[in-house]
Parts: structure tokens; sequence; C-alpha cells
């Protein structure tokens, strides 16, 4: 998350990846530093294996590729980020 803020506030679009155990602490940690338009793209279930892993990560792909050509700048990510790399 801390990445995303440096490199939104330059205006490079990022996407925020996160294994669903771990989608409430990002929720949380988005809130707290302010980023509240930083959607971040969830993984379901476990990585039980490579070939596990890998699936999810290809089932992934076409929302992170969402995310960075339609969200960041059109969603307010970056002025949000902006405003936080000020502080």
């Amino acid at each position: 998350m801390h990445d995303s803020v440096k490199l939104e506030s330059a205006g490079v679009p990022t996407a925020v990846i996160v294994q669903d155990g771990f989608k409430e602490l990002a929720l949380t940690k988005r809130k707290q530093m302010g980023l509240e338009a930083l959607e971040p793209v969830i993984i379901p279930g476990q990585m039980t294996s490579r070939d596990v892993a890998s699936k999810k990560g290809a089932d992934a792909v076409d929302d992170v590729a969402r995310w960075l050509t339609r969200g960041g700048s059109s969603t307010g990510a970056a002025e949000q980020a902006q405003a936080v790399a000020a502080r």
C-alpha cells in the first residue's frame, strides 16, 4: 500500500493485489491512509501449490488490467495519494 501511495502520487497507476485472507487488513490500511479510492484486487482462496497460485494469478489479470486502465486517476486514487504523500 505504501508503494502505491508513492506511485499514484507521481501519476503512475498502480494495482494492489491482496490474497483474500488479507482483505480486511488491506481495507483497514487503505482507510487509515486516506486512500478509499484505491480498490485492491482480491485473490480468492489459498495458494496451496505453484499451479494453484499460477491459475489464481492468471484469473486476476483482467481485474488488474481493468483497474490500471480505468482506475487510478479516474477514481480519485491519484489525487488521494498526492494528499497522503504531502503529509
